[in-house]
């Protein structure tokens, strides 16, 4: 009861107890919940892009063009190489490839691969030069990341 009475000197206004543990229980599991739906957006929007290569002034470009379809630079990984493979390690269900030859492709056009949506476009170097290119660049960009 001292403690009670301690508590009574230092605060006038009514002080509650409640069961620590179960409390802190319910806490973890509405924290977890929270996480995991974050998470799960997390991995809707992230995106994978691939190029060849591309200038600072390109990858600028690039970063503009993301952030107007609200993508996060946390939210995407941009990946240089010669060729246009999707490492595995690297898990996303959206990606897009700049610049590589793809004769079979439509380009601008969404593709559904598995469990992704591959997008395949022009040189980033085209598309920034180009009126016609950046307004399919960005339907399509508007498409492939609509809230559902």
């Amino acid at each position: 009861m001292e403690g009670n009475t301690f508590l009574k000197l230092l605060i006038d206004q009514p002080v509650y107890l409640i069961n620590a543990k179960s409390e802190v229980a319910s806490t973890t599991t509405v924290k977890e919940e929270k996480t995991a739906t974050k998470e799960e957006r997390a991995i809707e929007k992230k995106v994978i892009v691939l190029y060849p290569q591309a200038t600072e002034k390109e990858i600028a470009f690039l970063n503009k063009i993301l952030s107007a379809v609200k993508i996060d630079p946390s939210e995407q990984k941009k990946i240089i190489t010669k060729e246009p493979d999707v490492p595995s390690t690297f898990q996303s269900n959206r990606v897009l490839f700049f610049g590589y030859p793809f004769p079979n492709k439509a380009l601008y056009k969404i593709e559904q691969n598995n469990q992704r949506m591959e997008m395949y476009c022009d040189k980033l170097e085209d598309i920034e030069q180009d009126v016609s290119l950046k307004k399919m660049l960005w339907a399509s960009l508007q498409k492939m990341f609509e809230e559902k």
